[in-house]
């Protein structure tokens, strides 16, 4: 279900304050009557914020339309006398009819909190390129489980188990180390969750010369009969290129890893395809490598930039297409000059995209 507060004025008045903000009557009579009268297993609820004023997640569920409470020090019961006629606060509407997850936007940070067995979270920005904003700016008005970082929320739902992963994304300049789109930063489950054939603590990559190494770490192993390293071309497609024996049964700590031999693709998505021993199968998180950008042929200096940039070339590259982009992903400029004017961009980060005959170099800059 998806809903959101709002003014009980026009959007020209002044910002409402406390118990002026509102889901409104019907809106809040939809949601009392859609919960009542569902049957389904697992109850999911988004909303843009909880109640249009303050950040955070749990300390804003206990206040005013949304918990009830109001006063100097939040410790004071009003729902009846501001909410006339409404049965109960929204919270507590949620706790009576067994909403597992709130999800909310707003504050722009991973955030996990837990109240009354009602798991509130909080969604990570897509496309920070600094990738702290949302932490910087909002972390502190969280209790528990604040992660930095840009990424999406994955959420897996069976008869009787959620699990719910902070599945992280990096830019392809940023990729590398302990740098990977696709891993989990975080994870959680709601409901009676049978334990899986595996615990895959990790699964990662990185390049090595013309190769592509893939690693992987599993906790524990129950029945775990083999590995299928699967490949991809665009993400959505995967065929095998390899099989790798499991481990069986173990509670120790097992390492794994595959060498991929590349062709000149320029990137390639890899998953793990675990078969136990009754043909059960689970999917990995997706790994994404990209071809190798020779990232350090090429100097881009100053970084940062006031007025413009200089890039400088191996000899063995002679010809190549510059374009900068923003971190929304919009053209700023396109040249071949070797100097680039970047005086009257705004200030902020900025990608540089080179297209040479040798590959494709992508490199952050700043522009001051």
């Amino acid at each position: 279900m998806v809903l959101d507060v709002y003014r009980n004025q026009n959007d020209t008045s002044d910002k409402p304050q406390k118990w002026d903000w509102s889901l409104g009557l019907p809106q809040y009579n939809w949601l009392k009557n859609t919960l009542e009268s569902s049957t389904a297993k697992h109850k999911f609820v988004f909303c843009h914020h909880i109640r249009g004023q303050g950040r955070g997640g749990v300390t804003n569920a206990k206040l005013y339309e949304w918990g009830g409470y109001d006063g100097a020090n939040g410790n004071k019961y009003s729902f009846p006398t501001q909410r006339p006629g409404w049965a109960k606060p929204i919270h507590k509407l949620f706790v009576d009819n067994g909403v597992n997850v709130f999800f909310q936007g707003h504050d722009h940070v991973y955030a996990h909190e837990s109240l009354d067995g009602i798991a509130y979270q909080a969604v990570p920005m897509p496309s920070d390129s600094t990738y702290e904003i949302g932490k910087l700016a909002n972390a502190g008005a969280y209790l528990s489980d604040t992660l930095d970082g840009t990424g999406h929320i994955r959420v897996t739902v069976s008869a009787d188990c959620v699990k719910v992963d902070y599945v992280k994304a990096f830019l392809a300049a940023d990729t590398g180390g302990t740098k990977h789109n696709g891993d989990v930063a975080f994870s959680y489950t709601v409901g009676t969750c049978n334990l899986l054939p595996i615990s895959l603590k990790k699964f990662t990559g990185y390049k090595n010369a013309e190769k592509n190494v893939l690693k992987w770490i599993t906790a524990t192993e129950t029945n775990n009969q083999y590995f299928d390293i699967e490949r991809s071309i665009d993400g959505i497609s995967f065929e095998k290129i390899a099989t790798v024996k499991g481990n069986g049964n173990t509670t120790s700590e097992t390492s794994y890893s595959y060498v991929d031999n590349l062709s000149e693709q320029k990137i390639f998505y890899y998953r793990l395809k675990q078969v136990d021993n009754n043909g059960n199968v689970t999917l990995s998180n997706i790994v994404i490598l990209y071809a190798k950008q020779n990232n350090l042929d090429v100097m881009i200096y100053p970084n940062p930039a006031k007025n413009k940039i200089n890039i400088q070339y191996p000899e063995n590259i002679k010809n190549h297409q510059i374009r900068l982009f923003n971190m929304f992903g919009q053209v700023m400029l396109e040249t071949v000059a070797n100097t680039v004017d970047v005086s009257n961009l705004p200030l902020g980060v900025y990608i540089v995209n080179i297209e040479t005959e040798r590959g494709t170099i992508n490199q952050k800059i700043i522009k001051q």
